[in-house]
């Protein structure tokens, strides 16, 4: 137990295992439960812990904690950012020092093996430890989590165990940089100096913190003008120019287009290449360190998974998937969510698939069938096959709100993870089993989709999708690129998407927008969130492909907007598709289809105001008016268009917070949806 109060309990510094020391500011709420959780997860270590209060508004004042540890705090006078992480070491008596974030405490069992590994291997100066969040359980670092014990690893974060010699040796933390990439200027000299920094998967940090997601302009900054600083220092000649560019190229990624993000990462870039290199902290040109950094940085995505090499491909990945023939089944359940609003023979084979591919897979699961309006008889749907059972909304919901249903009747059931089949999508043999394999490899992954074949042509037509970043268009991803194996993209279809139910808690269910690009925001908001979505090309389902727009014209004109303001999409993108989409009203009103063009306004007309909920009217499709008629119409539309183009590129912020409030929570249940 951690308290606030006056006085400490005085015990003799040479009787602990370990120091520890946590530099913060302003931030008690969080330092106290972090020291909780530390106390908690050293096992029978004894801790010496040095807080270092760097310049707090409010005095932290003395703490206490029960059992075989001492707190000691040192009060700064000034604000020295990472400077007062050498404070902290210097004042530690234990030869293995732990350096902790303020929002960050190891994972259990951690402590105890990294000091059986500083007191075996003399060689190793630092331990680095997996930085984790806690809500999400996704990997921090530029790869995900480790198959085995990695030497001369570059990549530092949150937490890691150093050798209190090595620290001195190579004079800690560089205190110019402040903030941001000290860490990893710190592995590179100790690589540099001779010393081994290791990862081990077995050892870890949890990190709450939610700037590990969501960076300012003033990360954009600090870190663009450290990591320029470390293509300075850690390399010579065209590699320190190729170093900064890809550490400017990196951040400018970042910025999603945002133009105070854009200019802290030049004006970051401008001061590292202008600003002096402490020479204090200088080290020959470690090449092969750097290089090695930015191997692990390649492709570096929120949180991609270990696998990650070569650009978007996950090479290892595709060719153990490629040498696994035989079905590996699932020990944990996975539930199968299938809303039907049009009972068909494609439907009822579309269930069988899904059913089948269950039973083969996993044990312990089972297919939940929305009736989603469609007056289902329940006896003759559940003797299609074993586990199916059918949820009934008692009206039409649309596609997001039939899947959002079935998703919380699976979460009920305790499903590991969750299965989305649209009523016409057939699922291939072994497409199941290769979705589970992706996720089980891309650990990082939120959820895993499949490649579309057209049933008419037999030709994939989508292998997951890509948002045009500054067109706002969506396209499918590059064939090329699934060649060789699974690849990250911006969202997936949920006509064939496996999702982790972990995420579904975490990030919450499809945005109730009835139909069209519920999927594709629900993708956006995963990959900005730490996570992603991973296509499969290996695993297939035959699908129809999108038709032209017609009576839901409305929908796609309105809720694409949901997909960029979740995707913090620039200005420029939101006009081009309101363009784009006024475009394609003219053409309706042109060719006759009045009420559909205006359908679309309609759409438009409610992504400005940040309404994606309400239902739209279902236009008719009358084409018997004359030309005259079509081309005031046409021009009334292209008129208005305009005009909401303007006005949607001005309410940039409102679409991102109505992004930011359309994802349901799954405990939130309908009155009127009940299982039969």
């Amino acid at each position: 137990m951690i308290s606030m109060s006056k006085g400490a309990e005085s015990l003799s510094h040479s009787a602990a295992d370990l120091s520890v020391v946590i530099a913060t500011r302003d931030r008690a709420g969080t330092l106290r439960r972090s020291l909780e959780r530390l106390i908690s997860a050293c096992g029978g270590l004894r801790l010496e812990v040095i807080i270092v209060d760097d310049c707090s508004a409010v005095e932290l004042g003395p703490l206490h904690v029960t059992g075989p540890h001492t707190i000691r705090v040192q009060r700064r006078g000034e604000n020295m950012g990472v400077g007062a992480f050498n404070r902290g070491v210097e004042a530690a008596t234990c030869s293995t020092v732990l350096v902790l974030d303020d929002d960050a405490w190891p994972a259990d069992g951690t402590l105890e093996r990294g000091l059986s590994i500083m007191r075996t291997e003399p060689a190793v100066g630092d331990i680095g430890l997996e930085p984790r969040h806690p809500a999400r359980r996704r990997s921090e670092w530029a790869i995900a989590s480790l198959t085995s014990v990695t030497h001369g690893w570059p990549l530092l974060f949150a937490g890691f165990m150093v050798r209190k010699a090595a620290w001195q040796a190579i004079g800690g933390f560089d205190a110019a940089m402040f903030l941001y990439a000290n860490d990893t200027d710190l592995s590179l000299r100790l690589l540099d100096a001779g010393w081994d920094v290791i990862a081990d998967p077995s050892l870890g940090v949890w990190h709450d913190s939610a700037t590990s997601f969501f960076r300012s302009p003033r990360w954009h900054y600090l870190a663009t003008r450290n990591r320029v600083w470390i293509a300075r220092r850690h390399a010579r000649g065209w590699r320190t120019l190729a170093g900064a560019t890809l550490a400017i190229g990196e951040a400018m990624a970042r910025t999603r287009g945002e133009p105070r993000r854009v200019w802290a990462t030049l004006c970051g870039g401008g001061a590292g290449f202008m600003g002096a290199v402490n020479e204090r902290y200088s080290a020959r040109p470690a090449s092969k360190g750097l290089r090695r950094l930015i191997a692990v940085r390649r492709g570096r995505r929120p949180a991609p998974p270990p696998e990650l090499r070569g650009g978007s491909r996950i090479s290892r990945l595709a060719s153990e998937s490629n040498t696994h023939s035989e079905i590996e089944r699932c020990e944990q359940p996975i539930v199968a969510v299938v809303p039907v609003h049009r009972w068909d023979t494609t439907a009822e084979e579309a269930v069988k698939r899904a059913a089948r591919e269950i039973d083969r897979c996993a044990a312990g699961a089972g297919v939940v069938v929305v009736d989603n309006g469609a007056q289902l008889d329940v006896q003759a749907v559940a003797a299609l096959g074993p586990g199916i059972a059918v949820l009934a909304t008692g009206e039409n919901f649309g596609g997001a709100g039939g899947f959002n249903a079935g998703m919380r009747s699976a979460l009920e059931r305790s499903a590991a993870f969750v299965w989305l089949v649209d009523s016409d999508a057939l699922a291939e043999p072994g497409c199941l089993d290769t979705l589970h394999r992706t996720l089980r490899g891309v650990r990082s992954a939120d959820a895993a989709c499949a490649t579309l074949i057209d049933p008419i042509t037999r030709r994939p037509y989508e292998r997951g999708g890509r948002i045009g970043k500054w067109t706002g268009v969506f396209r499918s991803a590059s064939p090329r690129a699934a060649a060789h194996g699974p690849i990250w993209v911006d969202y997936g279809a949920a006509c064939c998407l496996l999702v982790r139910s972990s995420s579904l808690h975490a990030l919450g269910l499809l945005p109730e927008v009835f139909i069209n690009a519920d999927d594709v925001a629900w993708g956006v908001r995963a990959a900005h969130t730490g996570g992603g979505v991973v296509a499969a090309p290996q695993a297939r389902a035959i699908h129809p492909p999108p038709r032209s727009p017609g009576s839901r014209l409305g929908y796609v004109a309105r809720n694409g907007f949901l997909a960029l303001g979740a995707a913090h999409s620039p200005r420029i993108a939101i006009g081009i598709r309101a363009c784009w989409q006024t475009a394609r009203a003219c053409a309706a009103a042109w060719a006759g289809q009045v009420d559909i063009a205006e359908a679309g306004i309609e759409g438009l007309m409610q992504a400005r105001a940040g309404e994606f909920s309400s239902h739209l009217r279902t236009p008719v499709d009358d084409q018997e008016s004359r030309w005259a008629f079509r081309l005031l119409a046409m021009t009334s539309v292209a008129w208005r268009g305009g005009l909401l183009s303007l006005q949607l590129m001005a309410a940039r912020g409102r679409l991102v917070q109505a992004a930011a409030r359309s994802f349901p929570c799954v405990q939130r249940h309908r009155s009127d949806t009940k299982e039969r």
